[in-house]
């Protein structure tokens, strides 16, 4: 009677194991629901309010420097014509640089070339 008493109360605790672990189980899995429908709806803020400071911020940038090229359109023209005018002066120092060095190394080119020809007969 004894054995059959204990494998009662076994069969009985094994039951409640059971039913225990399953409730953990879907406690477990409604938590992580809730968590996530609640998180769901915090993300979903997050990303809105990203996405209002970014669209705030390249707002900002446009506007800003829109007015500061208005007021400093001036100064931008002078840099401009600056930069063309350094360039044009570069253009003409190289080409001054290549008609010097003609100049000065035409005798070396005339040279050269004296010999050159002569060597070409030399080696018909």
């Amino acid at each position: 009677m004894r054995k059959f008493l204990n494998q009662k109360m076994f069969a009985a605790w094994n039951m409640w194991r059971t039913w225990a672990e399953e409730m953990r189980r879907q406690k477990h899995m409604m938590g992580g629901a809730v968590r996530r429908m609640i998180m769901r709806q915090l993300s979903m803020a997050w990303e809105k309010w990203q996405q209002v400071y970014q669209d705030q911020k390249f707002a900002a940038r446009m506007g800003g420097g829109a007015i500061r090229r208005m007021l400093h359109r001036q100064l931008s023209m002078a840099w401009e014509q600056w930069q063309q005018v350094c360039a044009e002066m570069r253009e003409q120092r190289e080409a001054l640089l290549l008609a010097a060095r003609r100049f000065l190394n035409q005798k070396m080119y005339a040279a050269w070339n004296m010999w050159r020809s002569w060597a070409e007969e030399m080696r018909r």
